[in-house]
């Protein structure tokens, strides 16, 4: 009876081993011409937008239920001190923010911005870059709170090096 218990233990684990051996060999092929993964479904790209240099001194008109973007190429370790006022006082989102977190915000995801203002008139701000590159700039005129249309809005906008 031993025997027959050990033939089957036996037999259980050459299956296994053999089923193991077999997912493994599976994972590891590659078609020919090589493997490239597939792009993520429906990912919003950062658009083309007007490019800035400091310093910025800008009214901008921004449409209902839109947003306006600009950039601004600046050098790593530059203290900037900037304000924005929407002309007739009533709300607009605001952010500047580098490349990921710009795509992150494109695509409905979790956003760190060096300046970051919800439903404001008038903002006020300063940051330091952590980074020589590109700084992405939005101005958010959509719906904030359900049934409160936004309108179209005149955003005064002043960004430079603090001194």
């Amino acid at each position: 009876m031993k025997a027959s218990i050990t033939k089957g233990m036996i037999l259980i684990l050459l299956l296994a081993g053999i089923t193991l051996f077999a997912i493994y060999l599976l994972s590891t092929y590659v078609p020919k011409g090589g493997w490239t993964p597939s792009p993520q479904q429906n990912e919003t790209q950062i658009p083309d937008m007007p490019s800035f240099e400091l310093p910025i001194s800008e009214i901008i008109a921004i449409k209902s239920e839109s947003t306006y973007y600009m950039k601004v190429y600046l050098e790593d370790n530059v203290t900037l001190a900037g304000n924005l006022k929407e002309s007739a006082g009533m709300c607009i989102g605001f952010m500047i923010m580098n490349e990921t977190n710009m795509k992150n915000w494109l695509n409905n995801e979790y956003v760190s911005a060096y300046a970051k203002a919800e439903t404001i008139g008038e903002y006020n701000f300063t940051f330091t870059t952590d980074h020589e590159g590109t700084y992405y700039l939005v101005f958010d005129n959509r719906e904030m709170f359900v049934h409160a249309p936004c309108n179209d809005k005149v955003v005064i906008f002043n960004l430079k090096r603090q001194e």
